[in-house]
């Protein structure tokens, strides 16, 4: 049985919106009619300078509309404070249109595989960096060996000529009988150093730090482990963290030195409160155990929930126990939410079970937290539970498609389309569409992310 949904066209669809500017227009209409009635004589125009034009608003917000295979909560796939990259296009604060990133290539290479690191470094000018793993065209029998190439962008995808790395990291994933090439591992910007996890080998990793500009490595670890996710999260100038060595560390950008691990955990994701992170621990029989971490300790701070969504406005985080399973674990309430500062704010208890059935959280923004029961969808307040009337209604019977803010920073926030059907409940998938919204204004409120979205 298919489901009624939005259709939306493949290509990017730009909007820019100026939230709260509505008076502007009336404004401009009132200085143009003043500037008219006092029309200065030909003597006074030649004693009097040209008045210097108004600067044009900055607008508050840029909604960009897109189809493609956004994994619902988590980030886009390279984001930093002032730019993310989705499919090698460079989307800005300051800029409406996105810049298209090219990785330098000759007419005789293939490029096999692509990391991008976007700057983190606030402070840094804004731009980003391609690890691209390369391979030259064999030429009669003489072979090339395939090398990695680091290449920067700044903000309007203006390139410099790519550096190559060293050979030593080779980014090939070998297999008996068979070799993948691929870099399998993540890059990230913070400054002028590019920290870079690869594999080298099977079930070998890397860890290095490189001058960006030059390519020389300033640091490395080297583990026999295979790298068990993709994560490199940066929490300020000083403080990366990886999912690195059979855990989760932190470490400093600058030396590579340690500052914390947790052999708890072998997985970790960034969230859009900076108070948490989402972490998790597998194992080799299947089991999962997933928590939220303290960044500046590595110490979790819960454990066992099924589904959790973090709120970009006021950090808090929102952890559901019930989620679509259908059962919660011995000493856990139905839902529990944190407050950016690591307190219990509220608790909602298991015996809910009985009347919700089921408790899916889809997504948190300014102090709301959008929820699926076996009602419904509905927006409830993070702190009371109650339904918050300013909350727009839907139409589930339909299965038409509505959006919810699944992640954000106080640069930008992304909408995930999700559809609801009475037989199948919320329905969500690859290629499903999303709105990246970029507010270079500063954060948005619910208000203002209800007349975009």
């Amino acid at each position: 049985m298919s489901t009624p949904r939005l259709s939306l066209a493949l290509t990017v669809a730009l909007t820019a919106l100026a939230i709260g500017l509505s008076g502007c227009q009336a404004q401009n209409a009132s200085v143009e009619s003043a500037t008219a009635a006092a029309t200065p004589s030909p003597v006074e125009s030649s004693a009097r300078p040209t008045p210097t034009a108004s600067p044009t608003p900055t607008p508050v917000a840029f909604a960009t509309r897109r189809e493609g295979d956004l994994d619902v909560g988590e980030p886009p796939p390279k984001a930093g404070p002032r730019a993310l990259v989705v499919d090698e296009q460079l989307y800005t604060l300051d800029q409406v249109q996105p810049a298209s990133l090219i990785p330098e290539e000759g007419v005789d290479e293939e490029r096999l595989d692509t990391r991008w690191a976007v700057q983190q470094d606030p402070d840094a000018p804004v731009g980003a960096v391609s690890v691209a793993l390369i391979r030259t065209a064999p030429s009669g029998l003489n072979t090339v060996p395939d090398q990695i190439r680091l290449q920067s962008f700044d903000g309007r995808g203006v390139a410099t000529p790519p550096v190559q790395l060293d050979p030593s990291i080779t980014g090939v994933v070998e297999q008996i009988g068979w070799t993948q090439a691929g870099l399998g591992g993540d890059a990230t910007l913070i400054g002028d150093i590019l920290v870079f996890a690869t594999r080298v080998g099977y079930d070998t990793s890397v860890l290095v730090g490189i001058d960006v500009h030059s390519g020389t490595v300033l640091w490395r670890h080297d583990s026999p482990k295979d790298l068990r996710s993709d994560a490199l999260i940066v929490l300020g100038p000083g403080l990366l963290i990886a999912s690195w060595d059979g855990a989760v560390s932190a470490v400093a950008p600058a030396t590579g030195a340690l500052i914390w691990t947790n052999p708890q955990l072998n997985s970790i994701a960034a969230t859009s409160s900076p108070s948490y992170l989402r972490g998790s621990l597998s194992t080799p029989t299947g089991g999962l155990t997933r928590s939220i971490v303290d960044p500046a300790t590595g110490t979790i701070i819960d454990d066992g929930f099924d589904e959790a969504v973090f709120d970009p406005v006021t950090g808090e985080a929102v952890l559901s126990f019930l989620g679509s399973r259908g059962f919660i674990p011995e000493g856990k309430p139905a839902m529990r939410v944190y407050s950016s500062a690591g307190a219990v704010e509220y608790e909602l208890p298991a015996s809910a079970k009985d009347s919700l059935g089921s408790l899916r959280l889809l997504g948190a923004f300014d102090g709301r937290t959008w929820i699926s029961t076996s009602a419904g969808i509905d927006i409830v307040s993070s702190t009371t539970g109650d339904r918050d009337p300013s909350a727009p209604s839907h139409d589930q019977s339909t299965g038409a498609g509505f959006d919810v803010p699944v992640f954000g920073t106080e640069g930008w926030t992304v909408m995930h389309e999700f559809g609801f059907s009475s037989g199948y409940g919320v329905i969500d998938g690859d290629g499903t569409p999303y709105t990246l919204i970029r507010h270079p204004q500063g954060q948005l409120t619910f208000a203002q992310l209800g007349k975009i979205a």
